[in-house]
């Protein structure tokens, strides 16, 4: 069991039910397994948004606000969302060929300078930028999980201008939406993890964006505001 003083704030359940993920109200992520009840792994995010300072107090800490681990099966790494930050978290869970495959998505994002691949003269160059979080790993976050795991842990960061509240993967487990209700026209941004691409799909939003998600088959974004749910064809 999680520290009883803790709030669990959201879960999220690998594809094949073998996993299981926590996000706290003190911003530290867990990993479980399932069958066992053992915990694997622990990241405080809080160590990865710092504004400049390392150990963030306890009063300045940021909660888990949404996490969702990828529905690729082969994909073995999942979102999680805290203060005006989404984080690529590699979970290390998978086998050699899948290990090698999510070490493909995950490749790019590892490694990303400047902000990402946005356009400078684009929407979304204002709204978000991508920065690697390989240098920041710590060597607890090293070790492998599974025979075959790849290294686990914080891969890279997005940062936006206000706070993140939903994080949503589409089912190929490549694109993900985020949604800062804050953030106006901003509101919603969709990113492709193994090009660190990000678009601003709106110029002007209709509502407060509250949450935003891909239709699992047809190229359809769904964007919730308090009022109404609206339907946009990719």
């Amino acid at each position: 069991k999680q520290d009883e003083t803790v709030m669990v704030r959201c879960l999220s359940v690998s594809p094949d039910g073998q996993f299981l993920v926590s996000g706290d109200e003190a911003g530290v992520v867990r990993l479980w397994e399932v069958q066992t009840s053992r915990l694997l792994k622990s990241w405080d995010l809080n160590k990865y948004i710092d504004n400049g300072e390392e150990d963030a107090s306890e009063d300045t800490k940021k909660p888990i606000a949404a996490i969702e681990w990828n529905p690729n099966r082969s994909h073995h790494c999942l979102l999680a969302a805290i203060g005006k930050c989404a984080i690529v978290i590699s979970t290390g869970t998978g086998r050699l060929d899948d290990a090698e495959v999510t070490d493909a998505l995950l490749s790019a994002a590892s490694s990303c300078k400047d902000g990402g691949n946005i356009s400078p003269d684009s929407r979304a160059a204002k709204a978000v930028k991508w920065s690697s979080l390989r240098k920041k790993k710590q060597e607890s976050d090293k070790a492998t999980i599974s025979a075959f795991g790849d290294k686990s842990g914080p891969v890279a960061l997005l940062r936006t201008n206000r706070d993140v509240s939903s994080v949503r993967w589409h089912r190929k487990g490549d694109y993900f939406v985020t949604v800062s209700p804050k953030a106006m026209a901003a509101a919603v941004l969709i990113h492709q993890l193994s090009k660190v691409a990000s678009q601003q799909p709106f110029g002007k939003m209709k509502g407060e964006a509250q949450l935003a998600c891909f239709h699992p088959q047809k190229p359809f974004l769904f964007v919730a505001s308090k009022e109404h749910v609206r339907i946009y064809h990719l």
